[in-house]
């Protein structure tokens, strides 16, 4: 490199120094070799390779400021808005709460069939000529004081699966597949049993038969097995006209066993029948009672169905309110320190896109001058040579 080039490059390099504003870098006046140059051309090339360093650090910075996009962390906010309004509808209308309560009816209709079958048992009395059967008032008793825990073990598994599914459904809201939400689920009380009295009325069944007397029944069925002995004795020659050619004695016994077996006989007969009787009767109170019975437990399980119901929706009511505050407390003032720092964000990604183009234009100069320096150092080894 000859003089003049040397001097030329000295003053390309004096004019970027002073554009830049890097006082180290310009050149001193009127000397091209010696150790002044060297030791200034040492400071400034350490100068400059410092100042590239920090304009590629604080581009690096800029670019990352530049580069802000809230459409993340709105699109969080977005599905936790969602999330809200689909629990809103839930505590509303909760999907499973009829399946869950039917379900529960279900399980336990079974077994209080069997229980009334086993309780269901009649009584029957003789009054004079009539027979009355009623159910036994002692049995309804116990059947009424083992209802309130058929409603407790019921209510406990409508309650219980009911609990389970909104505890699903927030997890499956609070934990997309996508991100995480802004701020976690509320939390709520459990479910508790409703506190109302389950007492049945049975109505009352009871049927009346009325018929003959025992002494009436024994002479009816009596007579006719008297009528069968004599006319058998006419069968056999023991008509009037034939008795002179028996003993005296013949006719009398003969009617005194056919008596006796004829009143045995009735009395047997009329036990017999009036047993049937009983057992019939029995049957039909039985029946009717079951029915009477079916009928009443059935309205009785309409009306806890009811109450469980309301019960439940009163208390899902009740969590809606504490959603209400939750998100009064929680979500909208998280919401707005969001909001407020996006704008903050979204002001100082503009800033630092305006300023991103002039860091470019620096850093593009700064190289521009650490390459001339660089020839600066290689002419002077020239000249040192020469």
């Amino acid at each position: 490199m000859t003089s003049h080039t040397m001097q030329r490059a000295l003053d390309h390099t004096r004019e970027l120094a002073l554009r830049l504003a890097i006082d180290e870098a310009i050149p001193p006046d009127g000397v091209l070799e010696g150790e002044g140059l060297d030791l200034w051309l040492r400071a400034a090339l350490n100068v400059t390779r410092r100042q590239i360093s920090l304009a590629e650090s604080s581009m690096a910075g800029t670019t990352s400021i530049a580069a802000f996009d809230p459409t993340e962390e709105a699109e969080a906010w977005r599905q936790l808005d969602d999330a809200c309004r689909r629990l809103e509808q839930e505590l509303a209308a909760p999907a499973t709460l009829q399946s869950r309560l039917e379900q529960g009816r279900r399980s336990m209709t079974p077994r209080v069939e069997k229980l009334l079958r086993g309780r269901l048992v009649p009584t029957v009395s003789t009054q004079g000529r009539r027979l009355t059967a009623k159910m036994d008032a002692e049995r309804f008793t116990e059947l009424q004081q083992e209802f309130p825990g058929w409603i407790k073990a019921w209510g406990q598994f409508a309650y219980t699966w009911l609990e389970m599914d909104q505890q699903r459904l927030m997890q499956r809201l609070w934990n997309p597949r996508e991100r995480d939400l802004p701020v976690k689920a509320p939390e709520f009380p459990p479910l508790s049993l409703p506190g109302f009295e389950a007492r049945i009325e049975f109505p009352e069944v009871s049927l009346e038969r009325g018929g003959l007397s025992l002494s009436g029944r024994m002479m009816k069925h009596g007579r006719t097995v008297l009528y069968g002995i004599l006319s058998l004795a006419v069968l056999v020659g023991l008509s009037p006209g034939r008795q002179a050619d028996m003993p005296t004695w013949v006719w009398p016994v003969l009617l005194t066993v056919g008596l006796s077996a004829a009143v045995a006989i009735g009395y047997l007969q009329a036990q017999g029948e009036r047993n049937v009787q009983r057992e019939r009767l029995a049957a039909e109170v039985r029946h009717r009672a079951e029915q009477a019975t079916r009928e009443a437990l059935r309205a009785w399980l309409d009306r806890c169905h009811d109450k469980l119901r309301d019960d439940a929706l009163a208390q899902l009511g009740q969590r809606h309110e504490a959603l209400v505050a939750w998100y009064r407390k929680e979500v909208r003032p998280e919401r707005r320190r969001w909001e407020a720092m996006r704008r903050e964000s979204a002001a100082a990604a503009a800033d630092a896109r305006r300023n991103l183009f002039h860091q470019q234009d620096r850093l593009r100069e700064l190289k521009v001058l650490l390459g001339r320096l660089t020839g600066i150092e290689r002419g002077l080894k020239d000249l040192t040579v020469g």
